[in-house]
């Protein structure tokens, strides 16, 4: 979800439903009467009011003559006066919008503006019982610099000082400048960015913060997390040096800011965001885990999104776009360089296979926003934020590099970024540098992949001309066209499997229906469309007969045919000689990022010719693999799965042999699941560990979880406590003290879990509660839909 202006562009960590937007209209870059130079911003913060007074100067130069007004955007509470030159000026104010009048000017002349604001501006954190420590803030955009430019179209330098509490940091733009002690338990901090910047890339973070400093070629890397979640910083941000060596030298074009921040922050629910050297990320974020991890919580699992951040500090920072219609130009350009940090640092099978999950998000989005990558007609900046933007942005852009080559592709970014850095910049200037680079006019590619809505849609078969000795291929496009869709240009390959392995042959999409002869001594093992996913393509069915399927699955070259030919053959009841060859390919399949990491299905058909395999996998290097042959131990491989709840084993490993052995000798673990269930800080293990005890009730299993739904634990320990409590007899009153303490949270997410549990567990001792809470305006929804279950 987009928060446009004052948050910025952000990027969904959770999903992007179908927004309620307005109606689509035509959009351009809003005219501007001056050059935004500089703001310098000073605020006070009251922190036990939750609010800020100061002012914002800014230095203007006028772009026309005659101008007698200007206009600025602000998110103040109150503006309660404006200077202009030191003079008092005449200003009005509607909503978010001032008009300030001005000396009749002219061109080039330079004003200097002062407005005397206060209000709440920022994101405020409350403690809450499960945490404490909530104390502080953050802001981006308008909320950071409260008077400004909010569309995307004029850049300017920044400066700001804040007065806090003595004991907060204070996390801003570019470089720090001061941090003055004010007496009275505060100090003033400051911090200034020359380099010119869109007012909603502006940042501000403020709290009792843990650090983690080091340094990158020379410049400053500040890592900041809520106080007493310091331990994770450094393995949470590991590959912070890496992604901005890779991106560098890829691009040819230095970081090109004075430092860079990212800081970890309790009010981002479900986004992070690129402001200018200080990014942002929430602390919570994934269904079972927080942002910041160590290495027994997966394998770096937020590099992509730190990479993802750390590329928009090139593309959307350095290169900003002119009009959120070509919000591509920072979300998709981000999302590629993404991808291509993941083929880097992972390799090419994990990033095909990326490649195709954000193929298909784009595919399922634009069932419901069928739209160009760029486009002035949209409905607002919302509207510009689904992953059409994101994903059809990032993936056709990896499709273009593949088609033109990774020299000319990288060297026209570099061409991209060197003309137009910190300034405004459109689709065609994107499209005229790559063209200049590769020395291949993209105005046409440009023209049915960003400007044209949708995508191909592939239907395939082949057969065997036995006579002519050829291998006849069949395409079809079948997207609906009625709708602005073009019939797609592309070129691609066939692939043929025989007993000597794959061969490809180039073929060229450019008609909605082709045939295309491919010669060959004999009939084919199996055939293979568009091996190496070269394009954006939907694909709703694979043509493969049962005998292709383990041609596809030992030699096709991508993670997504091979891992779909497997799954079909483990289809029914396969052969033991079916098994031996999946698993022996498998085996062959060792890298940290393998081609397949689901082989849950294969593990759980518990085959003795698989045993051997099975064990094996309990050491594989990527931790997916290594869970999911849990599944597949038996009694005699106890003493295995006694290893694999050691320490030094990944937390999701642990938890899978705690279930494993749960079933075979409950007596075994029952002290361990003990101790888990009331210490582990994961929550994957600590749901584990109370699953297992209730399905064996042992003595205290009913305790462990009422206690884990108690206020002594952070959200996301106490979220599964809640929910576990579905195990105990729904009419205990045990299960309503807890939901009724929770229901009193201040933490919004144990509240609405706390209302569905209501609901679900049909509490009716309290419905009182819950009319109470919608007779104030609380949760009305949420409510109400737990008050209907009550009833039925």
């Amino acid at each position: 979800m987009r928060f446009f202006p004052v948050a910025g562009l952000a990027i969904v960590l959770s999903s992007l439903a179908p927004a309620q937007v307005a109606p689509r209209r035509l959009h351009f870059a809003p005219d501007r009467t001056y050059d935004l130079i500089k703001t310098v911003t000073t605020l006070d913060v009251d922190a036990d009011r939750q609010r800020a007074s100061g002012s914002v100067v800014a230095t203007i130069s006028m772009l026309r003559d005659g101008v007698t007004s200007v206009h600025f955007d602000t998110s103040a509470d109150q503006v309660s006066g404006v200077l202009v030159d030191g003079k008092p000026a005449r200003f009005t104010r509607s909503g978010g919008s001032l008009e300030i009048d001005v000396p009749p000017s002219k061109r080039g002349q330079v004003h200097r503006l002062n407005f005397r604001i206060e209000g709440r501006f920022f994101r405020w954190t409350n403690p809450t019982a499960e945490e404490p420590n909530r104390i502080g803030f953050c802001a981006e955009g308008l909320a950071a610099q409260p008077v400004g430019w909010a569309p995307p179209n004029d850049l300017s330098s920044t400066e700001i000082s804040l007065t806090v509490p003595t004991a907060w940091t204070v996390i801003s733009n570019g470089s720090p400048v001061s941090d003055t002690p004010k007496g009275s338990g505060r100090h003033t901090v400051a911090w200034r960015l020359d380099q010119p910047h869109a007012g909603y890339l502006n940042s501000l973070a403020a709290g009792p913060f843990d650090l983690f400093r080091d340094t990158w070629r020379g410049k400053p890397l500040i890592m900041t997390c809520p106080k007493g979640m310091g331990d994770r910083l450094e393995s949470t941000f590991a590959p912070t040096k890496e992604i901005l060596s890779f991106f560098s030298d890829i691009l040819n074009f230095p970081y090109p800011w004075p430092k860079y921040a990212q800081t970890v922050v309790y009010e981002h629910e479900g986004y992070a965001e690129e402001d200018v050297s200080a990014t942002q990320y929430p602390l919570y974020w994934r269904q079972d885990g927080g942002f910041m991890s160590n290495s027994r919580e997966g394998m770096n699992p937020t590099a992509w999104v730190i990479a993802h951040e750390t590329a928009h500090q090139w593309f959307g920072d350095t290169v900003t776009c002119k009009d959120w219609g070509d919000t591509w130009l920072n979300e998709g350009m981000a999302t590629y360089m993404e991808m291509a940090y993941t083929l880097h640092s992972r390799g090419q099978l994990e990033s095909l296979r990326e490649f195709e999950a954000y193929s298909q998000r784009y595919f399922d989005h634009s069932r419901t926003d069928f739209r160009p990558v760029a486009t002035n007609f949209y409905s607002d900046s919302l509207g510009m934020g689904g992953w059409t933007t994101y994903m059809k942005g990032g993936t056709t852009l990896d499709s273009l590099r593949r088609q033109i080559g990774d020299k000319p592709f990288y060297e026209g970014l570099h061409q991209y970024l060197a003309r137009h850095q910190f300034s405004n910049v459109e689709s065609n200037d994107l499209c005229e540098d790559l063209s200049e680079a590769s020395g291949v006019n993209l105005h046409p590619w440009f023209d049915q992949w960003i400007y044209k809505p949708g995508h191909p849609v592939i239907d395939w078969s082949w057969s065997y001309d036995a006579a002519r000795k050829l291998a006849i291929v069949h395409v079809r496009q079948t997207q609906d066209t009625s709708r602005g869709a073009p019939i797609f240009d592309v070129p691609t390959h066939v692939a043929l499997i025989d007993d000597q392995g794959l061969r490809r042959t180039p073929i060229h999409l450019n008609a909605a229906d082709q045939t295309f002869e491919i010669a060959t001594p004999s009939v084919p093992k199996a055939v293979i469309f568009d091996p190496d996913h070269d394009f954006l393509r939907e694909l709703p069915k694979q043509p493969w007969t049962a005998e292709e399927l383990p041609y596809v699955f030992l030699h096709a070259p991508n993670p997504i045919d091979m891992e779909a030919a497997m799954n079909r053959l483990l289809d029914g009841n396969p052969t033991d000689e079916t098994l031996r060859m999946i698993a022996g390919r498998l085996r062959r399949d060792t890298q940290p990022f393998p081609a397949i990491r689901d082989t849950s299905r294969l593990v759980k058909l518990g085959r003795g010719v698989l045993h051997d395999f099975v064990v094996a996998e309990t050491s594989h290097a990527n931790y997916d693999r290594r869970a999911n042959a849990v599944a597949g131990l038996g009694m005699s491989d106890q003493p295995r799965l006694h290893q694999l709840l050691g320490d030094d084993q990944p937390y999701d490993v642990v938890a899978a042999a705690l279930r494993g052995l749960s079933t075979l000798d409950f007596a075994s673990v029952r002290e361990f699941a003990m101790t888990q269930a009331a210490k582990a800080t994961y929550p994957a293990l600590r749901r584990t560990a109370l699953e297992v005890l209730a399905d064996h009730q042992a003595p205290g299993w009913d305790a462990a979880i009422l206690e884990t739904a108690t206020e002594h634990h952070r959200p996301l320990i106490r979220e599964l406590g809640l929910r576990a409590l579905s195990r105990l007899p729904h009419d205990d009153p045990r299960v309503a003290a807890s939901l009724r303490s929770a229901l009193a949270s201040r933490d919004q997410k144990i509240v609405t879990d706390a209302i569905d549990l209501v609901g679900r567990l049909k509490v009716k001792a309290l419905a009182p509660e819950l009319q109470r809470m919608k007779a104030q305006g609380q949760h009305v929804a949420d409510v109400d839909a737990a008050l209907k279950a009550l009833a039925s």
